[in-house]
C-alpha cells in the first residue's frame, strides 16, 4: 500500500496541452505552489486510493485507451513524494521529511548566491482591496474603450507627426537632472499602474491576488504582483490576458498621454504628459517583453505556445539535439513536440542561453563596479564561477563520462573536428593587431603667441599659406613696450654720460662703481626689452604651412598677452602619437610596422613605424582628446579635475609619411602589426593584470 494523497491539495482542470493532450494543475494551498499533470498522472492521480500499484495499471488499461507500466507508476510516484503532495505517517514518514527539509537547507554562502541577485519584499495584501473596487475599473475591459484607444493612438503619432520639431526638443530636455527626477517619478507611477493592470485583470478571472510588492534585480527595484493564482485558469487565453496586461496598460498610457500632450499650451502639465507618453513605456518594451528572463514576456510566450517550465524544456531539448548531432549520442528525445515547434524551441534555448551569459557578465561587471572593492571582487568571482564557468564545466564533464559512447559512435569524428577548431580558435595565436585611437601631427611646429598685449601691424596669412624660412610671419607693435623701452633707453644714456664724466667731476668720481652697477642693469634692460619687442615680430624658423588659431583677425586688432594666433607646420616630418594599455604593450616593439587611418573622409591611410615607446606608463592623461568622453580610447575618469585612467597606458611615438592633405593636427585610430597572440594568452594575461591591480585593496 502506498501513501494516500494529501486531503488539501485542490485539483483543477488546465487548458489542453499544445498536442491537444488534457492538462490538469495541482494546488498546494499551504505552499501556494502549483504543478502541471499530463493526462496519464491524473488517470493515475485519481485511483490513487486503490492503493496498489497494480490494480491501478490494470484499471487504466481496462477503462482508457491509455498503455501504462511500473515505470510509469514509479516515476509518478517519485513526483509525489518528491514535491511532499502524500500524506507521510510513522517513523520512516518523520524521517523522510527530515531529509527533505535539510535538502532544502543551505549554508550562508549558497543562500547569498541565489538571493542577492534577486529578492522579493512583499508591502501590500491587497486581495481584499481588489475584491471590493474590481468593478470599478470594468469600463478600461470594455471593447468600446479599447477601440477608443486605438484612435487616440493613431491621432497622437499624427500629432507627434505634425510637431515633430517640439517633440524631439522636448525629449533632449529629458537629459538635465530636472527631466531625469520627472522621468524617476513618472516611472513610479506607470509601474504602480502595470502592477494594478495585473491584478485586476486576474481579480476579474476570479484569481487570488495575495500580495504586491518590490522585487530586487541587482539591487534595481522592480514591482510585482503576485498572480500565481492565474494557473487555476483552464482558458489560456485569460491567462494571456493576465500576463501582458501590465504592457498593455502602459501603452494605453502613451496613446493618452502623447494625444492630450498635443493639446495642451507650454508648460509643467505639458511637460508631465510628454514624459508618460513618450519614454516612461520605453523599458517595458525592452524589459517586460522579453522572453529571456522571467518577466511578462515569458510567461506570456509560454502560454502562447501552450508550454509550461518554457526555459527548463526548451533547455533540455536543445542539450538532447546538441549532444545528439555533435556526439552521436542516441538517448531518448526529453518530449515530443511538432517539428515546427521542436526547432523553434531549440534555436530559442541557444538565444537565450547567449542571452543570459551577456546578462550575467553585465551583471559581474556590475557588482564589480558598484560595490565595495573587497565585495566586489567576491561577488565577481560567483557571478563567473556559478552562473557561467559552473553550467559549462557541468556539461564537460557530462561529455568525459561518456566518452567511450563518444569514441565508439560513428559521428565521433564530428566532435574530434569541432572540437579541433574551438581549440585552435582558442590556442592558436590568431590576433595579430593592436588597434587604437591616434593623433598625427607635424614633428616640427611652431606656436605663434602675444608675448605682451599688442595690436595687430600688418593682416596675419591666411589659413593654410604657404611660408618660407625666414618669411615674417605676424608683426606687432606694444605701445606700452615701446613706452617702456625709451624710458630704458633714456637711463642708459643718463648712466652712460655719469661713468663717462666721472674724471671731471669729484662727485661723480665718488659713485662711479655704483653708476657702472646701474649701468650694467640698465643696458641688460634694454636688451631684454629690445628682444621683447623683436619677438613681436614673428620670422618663420623653418618652411611651412601657417594655420591660424585664433581665426578672423586683421590689422588693427588688439591682442591679449598670451594669445595664441597661429601655428606653422612643417611640411616634411610626420609623427603619430597614441597611447596603448600596458597589458598590450610587450606586444610591441620599435620598428613595428603599422597603419593610420583619420578619422576625416577623404583622407589617405598613412604607413607608419615605431621609433619610441615610453617606458614610464601614465596615470594622467594630460591630452583630453585621447580619452573616452572625446570619442578616443583611454578610459578615464575625472578625480579632482584630473583625467585619471583606469589601468596604466605607455605613450607610443610613430614616424609618419607625409599626408597629401596638410592638417595642423589629425585624429583617427592606428592598426599596429603586433607579436600575434592567442584567445587563451590574451584571457591569461588579462585575468593576472587584473588580479596584480585590484591584490592592493
Amino acid at each position: 500500500m502506498h501513501p494516500a494523497l494529501r486531503d488539501d491539495l485542490e485539483l483543477h482542470s488546465a487548458a489542453p496541452g499544445f498536442d491537444g493532450s488534457p492538462q490538469w494543475t495541482i494546488h498546494d494551498p499551504l505552499r501556494n505552489l502549483f504543478f502541471s499533470i499530463d493526462w496519464i498522472t491524473f488517470e493515475f492521480m485519481s485511483r490513487w486510493e486503490q492503493g496498489d500499484a497494480k490494480n491501478i495499471i490494470a484499471s487504466i488499461q481496462e477503462q482508457t485507451t491509455l498503455e501504462v507500466t511500473e515505470d510509469d507508476y514509479e516515476n509518478i510516484f517519485e513526483f509525489l513524494l518528491t514535491n511532499e503532495l502524500l500524506q507521510i505517517e510513522g517513523n520512516q514518514g518523520l524521517t523522510f521529511l527530515k531529509q527533505q527539509a535539510t535538502s532544502r537547507k543551505s549554508n550562508l554562502l549558497t543562500w547569498l548566491i541565489h538571493n542577492y541577485l534577486f529578492f522579493r519584499i512583499p508591502l501590500f495584501n491587497c486581495d481584499k482591496w481588489l475584491t471590493k473596487n474590481v468593478n470599478k475599473v470594468n469600463y478600461f475591459y470594455k471593447s468600446f474603450f479599447i477601440k477608443l484607444t486605438l484612435i487616440i493612438g493613431i491621432l497622437g503619432l499624427l500629432q507627434i507627426y505634425n510637431q515633430f520639431n517640439d517633440f524631439s526638443s522636448a525629449f533632449l530636455d529629458m537629459f538635465s537632472w530636472k527631466g531625469l527626477v520627472a522621468y524617476f517619478f513618472a516611472t513610479l507611477v506607470v509601474k504602480f499602474i502595470h502592477e494594478l493592470a495585473h491584478a485586476f485583470t486576474a481579480k476579474r478571472f476570479g484569481c487570488k491576488v495575495p500580495t504586491m510588492g518590490i522585487a530586487f534585480l541587482v539591487m534595481m527595484p522592480l514591482a510585482y504582483t503576485d498572480t500565481n493564482d492565474v494557473w487555476k485558469l483552464k482558458d489560456r487565453k485569460s491567462r494571456l490576458l493576465v500576463d501582458s496586461a501590465g504592457v498593455i496598460s502602459e501603452l494605453i498610457i502613451a496613446a493618452w498621454s502623447i494625444f492630450i500632450w498635443s493639446l495642451l499650451p507650454h508648460g509643467i502639465l505639458k511637460n508631465i504628459f510628454y514624459i508618460l507618453g513618450a519614454t516612461s513605456w520605453i523599458n517595458t518594451l525592452l524589459i517586460n517583453l522579453s522572453p529571456f528572463m522571467r518577466f511578462d514576456g515569458y510567461y506570456t510566450l509560454s502560454d502562447f505556445l501552450k508550454v509550461s517550465n518554457l526555459h527548463t524544456r526548451a533547455f533540455a531539448l536543445a542539450k538532447w539535439h546538441f549532444r545528439k548531432n555533435i556526439f552521436g549520442f542516441s538517448d531518448p528525445i526529453p518530449e515530443s513536440f511538432p517539428n515546427p515547434l521542436k526547432n523553434f524551441l531549440i534555436i530559442f534555448a541557444w538565444i537565450t542561453g547567449i542571452y543570459r551569459l551577456v546578462v550575467f557578465f553585465s551583471i559581474a561587471f556590475l557588482v564589480y563596479h558598484f560595490f565595495i572593492k573587497a565585495l566586489g571582487i567576491v561577488l565577481f568571482l560567483i557571478e563567473i564561477i556559478w552562473f557561467i564557468a559552473r553550467p559549462i564545466y557541468s556539461e564537460v564533464i557530462y561529455w568525459l563520462k561518456r566518452k567511450d559512447d563518444i569514441l565508439n559512435n560513428p559521428k565521433k569524428n564530428r566532435a574530434i573536428y569541432i572540437s579541433g577548431i574551438i581549440l585552435f580558435i582558442i590556442l592558436f595565436p590568431l590576433d595579430f593587431r593592436l588597434r587604437e585611437v591616434g593623433i598625427l601631427k607635424p614633428k616640427d611646429r611652431y606656436y605663434i603667441f602675444a608675448i605682451e598685449p599688442s595690436q595687430l601691424s600688418s593682416n596675419p596669412p591666411m589659413n593654410g599659406q604657404s611660408i618660407s624660412k625666414g618669411e615674417m610671419i605676424v608683426q606687432l607693435s606694444s605701445p606700452d613696450l615701446t613706452r617702456q623701452l625709451n624710458i630704458a633707453k633714456q637711463e642708459e644714456h643718463i648712466l652712460n654720460s655719469k661713468v663717462t664724466s666721472a674724471s671731471f667731476n669729484d662727485e661723480l668720481k665718488n659713485n662711479l662703481q655704483a653708476n657702472f652697477s646701474s649701468l650694467h642693469m640698465a643696458e641688460s634692460n634694454v636688451r631684454s626689452l629690445e628682444n621683447m619687442q623683436k619677438q613681436l615680430n614673428t620670422e618663420a624658423p623653418f618652411p611651412g604651412h601657417y594655420y591660424e588659431l585664433s581665426p578672423n583677425l586683421k590689422d588693427g586688432d588688439w591682442i591679449g598677452k598670451g594669445a595664441k594666433l597661429g601655428m606653422l607646420v612643417g611640411e616634411n616630418n610626420w609623427m603619430v602619437e597614441a597611447y596603448i594599455p600596458e597589458d598590450s604593450i610587450q606586444r610591441l616593439n620599435i620598428g613595428y610596422y603599422g597603419k593610420f587611418f583619420s578619422e576625416t573622409a577623404g583622407n589617405d591611410v598613412l604607413s607608419l613605424k615605431i621609433v619610441s615607446i615610453d617606458p614610464n606608463p601614465i596615470k594622467i592623461l594630460s591630452d583630453p582628446i585621447y580619452g573616452t568622453a572625446s570619442g578616443g580610447s583611454v578610459v578615464t575618469r575625472n578625480l579632482n579635475d584630473k583625467l585619471v585612467t583606469d589601468q596604466p597606458y605607455h605613450k607610443i611615438t610613430f614616424v609618419s609619411e607625409k599626408p597629401k592633405k596638410l592638417l595642423a593636427t589629425q585624429r583617427g585610430y592606428i592598426i599596429v602589426y603586433a607579436k600575434p597572440q592567442s584567445i587563451m594568452s590574451f584571457s591569461i594575461r588579462h585575468i593576472m593584470n587584473l588580479i596584480r591591480k585590484e591584490i592592493s585593496f
